[in-house]
């Protein structure tokens, strides 16, 4: 028996609801630099020395920071040596995107997928979203880029609470959406689950704030959200980009998502052809970002 929708009723008490992961020894768990990074994302006086104290701590997000301090994009291939030098050459916000990065890659490795392809086509999409996500914003003259980063990154993480703690029930909408060629959000219909609030359930779980709560519960419905309706609509627009550029054939056979992807292009003032210099864009990020 599937995994049923989250649910507050009385009648029929669904397989996955609040109780039953209030119970769960393994729920993904913040991690603690993480934790500082989203509190840093709000605070304009964060500098490169506070985050240059805080990476030292994690001998990953050091590595990674000079990997991509000494990427081909910079110039400066292999001489880029300290942590210090590569935070000044990715610059503050660049650093903040990657730790974040970094952070979600952390807490799917609690997963038993994420060695398997379902874990890396998670991952990439995630990483893709954010950075679709915060090219609009940059387009759009958003000065919430890393918040736009932050969204689309952690957009469907109600997919990696599935692949960690219901990793069948995550195998199992994968089979459906591969057969019978769906979205995942039909695929998951199908079956009684919404990966949105199971996110949103993680998000608040983990204390995050609630703009980032709601646009991960809410960012198939753009046009049902108000107080963060403009943040929402672009990590929808974020979300179809990324899945058009790492899966044109997918995205081809189903369309883009009707209602929701029209209200999202007027909440923002876009037109469709607006997004295709977007996309060629997005494709020249991703292709520096596989160099690193």
């Amino acid at each position: 028996m599937l995994p049923a929708r989250i649910s507050e009723r009385e009648d029929s008490p669904p397989l996955i609801n609040p109780k039953v992961l209030a119970s769960i020894s393994n729920l993904p768990v913040l991690p603690l630099v993480w934790q500082k990074l989203l509190t840093c994302l709000e605070d304009p006086w964060s500098s490169l020395t506070e985050m240059e104290a805080l990476i030292r701590q994690e001998p990953g997000l050091s590595a990674r920071v000079l990997a991509r301090a000494n990427s081909p994009f910079y110039g400066l291939a292999g001489r880029v040596t300290s942590v210090q030098t590569g935070l000044q050459v990715l610059g503050l916000q660049e650093v903040r995107q990657l730790c974040l990065a970094c952070g979600l890659d952390q807490v799917l490795r609690a997963s038993r997928l994420y060695k398997r392809a379902e874990g890396q086509m998670l991952w990439r999409h995630s990483l893709q979203t954010a950075e679709a996500a915060a090219l609009l914003a940059r387009e759009l003259s958003c000065p919430e880029r890393e918040t736009a980063f932050a969204c689309g990154l952690l957009h469907d993480l109600g997919k990696v609470l599935l692949a960690a703690c219901f990793p069948l029930a995550y195998q199992s909408v994968r089979h459906v959406q591969e057969r019978q060629g769906l979205s995942w959000l039909a695929a998951e219909g199908l079956q009684n689950l919404d990966h949105q609030e199971l996110g949103r359930y993680l998000a608040r779980r983990w204390g995050l704030p609630p703009l980032l709560s709601e646009v991960i519960g809410q960012h198939h419905q753009p046009q049902a959200q108000t107080e963060y309706g403009e943040m929402t609509a672009l990590t929808h627009l974020a979300d179809g980009m990324a899945q058009a550029v790492d899966q044109p054939e997918l995205a081809a056979r189903q369309g883009e998502e009707g209602l929701a992807w029209e209200a999202s292009l007027r909440s923002l003032g876009l037109d469709q052809s607006a997004l295709e210099g977007f996309r060629e864009r997005l494709r020249q990020r991703l292709a520096t970002l596989a160099t690193d």
